[in-house]
Formats: structure tokens, C-alpha cells, sequence
């Protein structure tokens, strides 16, 4: 996937309101249906950060999420 014309509409709404926690405090990682879709077609990235002295990687709960411009584009146009 590489555009927003590939995603389903679920996916599309799910990216317009994503963010890092939402009001109750969950992390996106609980509530988001569409991730790896999103990530695949180049809506959002997704920061899994590793341990630099052990190489694990840090829990899904350490992860970061950064909407990229492609994925701003994608909800501006469908707001259109």
C-alpha cells in the first residue's frame, strides 16, 4: 500500500483521530485497529525504540507515533 486510495475507510477515520494517548489515558498501541496497515502505506511511523546497552526493544508502551505527511494529507483530503 502506498496511498490513502488503498486504505479502507475504517482505516482513514482511525487516522484521523489517532494520537499517542487519548483522553483516558490508553496508548495508541491499545485502541488502534489499522497500524500496521497505516504504517505499511506511509500514514504514520511508529518509533520502537531498543535498549542501547542490552539490545531489547522497550515495550510497546515506550513506543512513539508520528503522523508522517503523507498521513496529513490523507486526512485533509478526506475532509475535504
Amino acid at each position: 500500500m502506498t496511498s490513502n486510495d488503498t486504505l479502507p475507510a475504517p482505516a482513514l477515520a482511525e487516522l484521523a483521530t489517532l494520537c499517542e494517548r487519548d483522553e483516558a489515558g490508553r496508548h495508541f498501541t491499545e485502541v488502534a485497529d489499522w497500524l500496521d496497515e497505516l504504517e505499511t502505506a506511509g500514514m504514520i511511523e511508529i518509533d520502537r525504540p531498543i535498549h542501547e546497552a542490552t539490545g531489547i526493544p522497550y515495550g510497546a508502551e515506550y513506543w512513539h507515533l508520528t503522523i508522517t505527511d503523507a498521513g496529513l494529507a490523507a486526512v485533509e483530503a478526506t475532509n475535504d
